[in-house]
């Protein structure tokens, strides 16, 4: 095993999601693993889920724009 094979596996990137009763959204961004903080001037992807017509959030409605 690797030297440091009990500490977690802190991901590069994060999610961040917001919610209400019909829609999703969420923001990928780079994530500084050394200050555990996320750099919001570099958003990586962008979704965002309308439950009312999409109850398991499948389909981002950003993605039927492009």
């Amino acid at each position: 095993p690797a030297f440091d094979s009990d500490q977690p596996k802190i991901p590069s990137y994060m999610g961040y999601s917001v919610n209400d009763q019909n829609f999703r959204a969420t923001l990928w961004t780079e994530f500084n693993q050394t200050r555990m903080d996320a750099n919001f001037d570099d958003i990586m992807a962008k979704e965002l889920y309308d439950h009312t017509m999409d109850p398991l959030g499948q389909v981002s409605q950003l993605a039927l724009v492009y």
